[in-house]
């Protein structure tokens, strides 16, 4: 019988270890290393400036991504271009990033089938490939929000915008500031006269300040006040410039760090700040590309309910069947022969 409790035997002194081709501790190491070397050159300035375009992934997969592939200004893997009916460019290098990999729980109810729950609590990371836009080819991509979209949905954007932000009141006043946040009374006021573009500046930054200070901090691991006095500030600018210029406006003065002052250990409990705003520039960004898609479907339903209106209420087709005992003629409206082929 084999013995399971051997001793392993033991790995010559000058045997070579090798790690995955992929291992995901490489991958944390790059991306950490690469945030604190950008956050010491003093490129602050661009790590922000990056999540206009890449806020969707996480910091650590922003630094891998600009790394690999620094002009990177959309990202997706293979599946996900395909399905927006765009493919891999041959010879294409691969980008890779981190997955997280999250705890699993399996158990049966009460009649015995298996249930398979999945927690927000990370276990681990894999590698997965990602391509940037200028690595595929195909159909061209549909931008829901482009530097002509406050102008063309204002009304809806705005909607959008405070949709994001629940159980406030909006008004506009006489105030001395482009915009004001009373978190008191939870009223976000714009100064009246203001041209489209200054109000909508405004209001994003209000309301990114509403979600920056409603954040609930409970297990948070960044910064706090008592570390860095202007914390607050810094992730109020920061989510605010990103949502400004996803529009095309003046991000503002971006309120940094004094770099100068801070340790390697409180740079990186910074990135936590950092994800902060990125996560408040994606709920806001996020809310409105779902505004705008909704009114683009309800636009096509309108389009086809139209278009099915003003078809002649007179066109028919006739089709003829011969069998040996009979011969059935039958007709139907254009609209429904359609509606039945699938058309």
């Amino acid at each position: 019988m084999e013995n399971t409790n051997a001793t392993p035997a033991a790995v010559p002194a000058n045997a070579l270890v090798t790690t995955p081709k992929h291992d995901p501790q490489t991958y944390i190491d790059l991306a950490d290393s690469t945030y604190l070397s950008a956050m010491r050159e003093g490129r602050y300035a661009d790590i922000v400036s990056g999540m206009v375009n890449l806020g969707d992934y996480s910091l650590r997969n922003q630094m891998l991504i600009q790394k690999q592939r620094p002009d990177a200004t959309r990202v997706n893997n293979m599946n996900g271009w395909n399905y927006r009916k765009r493919h891999i460019s041959r010879g294409s290098q691969s980008i890779k990033i981190l997955a997280p990999v999250f705890d699993k729980t399996i158990t049966t109810d009460a009649q015995g089938n298996i249930v398979e729950k999945t927690s927000n609590f990370v276990t681990g990371y894999d590698v997965n490939s990602v391509f940037d836009i200028s690595q595929t080819e195909g159909e061209a991509l549909k931008e829901w929000i482009t530097d002509k979209t406050i102008s063309e949905h204002p009304a809806l954007v705005e909607a959008a915008l405070r949709d994001t932000l629940k159980y406030y009141t909006f008004a506009e006043g006489q105030i001395d500031t482009d915009g004001q946040l009373d978190t008191r009374t939870r009223t976000i006021t714009t100064k009246s006269g203001l041209d489209e573009k200054s109000k909508m500046a405004a209001l994003i930054r209000q309301i990114a300040a509403a979600l920056v200070v409603g954040r609930n901090r409970e297990r948070f691991q960044g910064l706090r006040a008592e570390q860095l006095p202007n914390i607050t500030a810094i992730e109020i600018s920061a989510a605010a410039s990103v949502v400004a210029r996803k529009f095309g406006l003046e991000g503002g003065s971006l309120a940094e760090p004094d770099i100068t002052k801070m340790t390697d250990d409180e740079i990186n409990k910074f990135a936590n700040n950092i994800g902060i705003a990125r996560s408040i520039s994606q709920i806001m960004i996020s809310g409105v590309e779902t505004a705008l898609s909704k009114q683009a479907a309800e636009k096509k339903i309108e389009a086809a309910r139209a278009a099915e209106a003003a078809a002649p209420a007179d066109t028919v087709t006739t089709t003829t069947t011969t069998t040996k005992s009979k011969t059935t003629t039958t007709t139907k409206s254009s609209g429904k022969a359609q509606a039945e082929m699938g058309g």
